[in-house]
């Protein structure tokens, strides 16, 4: 088979299965080799009423070796680059099966969001948060997702494409490799390691909810990051800039006012002093 034409079932299959809700077309008819991918965010997760944007490169030698995926929008979550939205996920890399297709690798996506690997993370800074402090961690990705997931916003600004007409789509009867190979998907998704996750955490998002989501220059830099505002004021009170002040605890992983002690203050202060 052809790749265009396997790439067609897949588009056919993912748009034909209404509980997965995997949104997946082409960029431009004319070129095969990129894609978008989108899925919300699961229920019970601070991701939960965001929207997702996968941007996707086909390789020529697919399904063969896996496609490259990124997040288009920005995601805070321990194996999501927070700078350029790369991911970590054996899949991608190591893991990957010709069995396998685009819309089950997203909904893979969508069940690691569920279920981080911080043992194995893409953006460390976000894993230590993770690990130290979960309600902290859970507080900071939840504004990230009202900021950069909102799905009316990312209509707005152009992020979502309409959905393109189906000229020269595959019959019922030829997407039906392309269903049986995702037929799992139907009845469980997948976390990172393994183990079932229950679909109605992804399948009971209503597009009619309405939420009213925080716009990103409405929020403080250490607020983005989840520090504390009091943890930030001592070093303010000292006389250093707001943003020289989140730089530095950020890059030693400081989070709260607990954290300090008198040699990690000088030491700070000592970074400060260079910045």
């Amino acid at each position: 088979m052809s790749m265009a034409k396997r790439l067609m079932r897949e588009i056919n299959a993912a748009k034909n299965d209404k509980e997965a809700n995997i949104e997946l077309q082409f960029n431009d008819p004319n070129n095969i080799t990129q894609l978008t991918g989108t899925f919300y965010g699961p229920e019970d997760t601070p991701y939960y009423h965001g929207k997702f944007i996968i941007d996707i490169i086909i390789p020529a030698d697919y399904p063969f070796k896996p496609p490259v995926m990124k997040f288009h929008n920005k995601v805070y979550h321990p194996n999501i680059s927070s700078v350029t939205g790369a991911i970590c996920l054996d899949i991608l890399k190591n893991k990957w099966s010709p069995v396998l297709t685009l819309k089950s690798t997203l909904i893979s996506l969508q069940a690691l969001l569920c279920d981080p690997a911080a043992d194995d993370p893409q953006d460390a800074e976000v894993a230590k948060h993770y690990i130290k402090d979960r309600d902290s961690f859970n507080k900071t990705a939840k504004l990230w997702t009202e900021i950069y997931a909102d799905p009316e916003r990312l209509q707005q600004n152009g992020d979502l494409k309409e959905d393109q007409d189906d000229e020269g789509s595959s019959s019922d009867s030829e997407n039906s490799d392309a269903d049986s190979s995702d037929e799992v998907t139907k009845k469980s998704k997948t976390s990172s390691d393994g183990s079932s996750v229950s679909t109605s955490k992804y399948n009971n998002h209503s597009i009619n909810e309405k939420k009213k989501s925080r716009k990103l220059k409405d929020v403080k830099e250490g607020d983005l990051y989840g520090i504390e505002s009091g943890l930030i004021e001592i070093f303010l009170k000292k006389g250093y800039k707001y943003s020289g002040i989140v730089s530095v605890l950020r890059r030693n992983g400081l989070k709260r006012k607990e954290e300090l002690y008198d040699d990690l203050i000088d030491t700070l202060v000592s970074q400060l002093d260079r910045e």
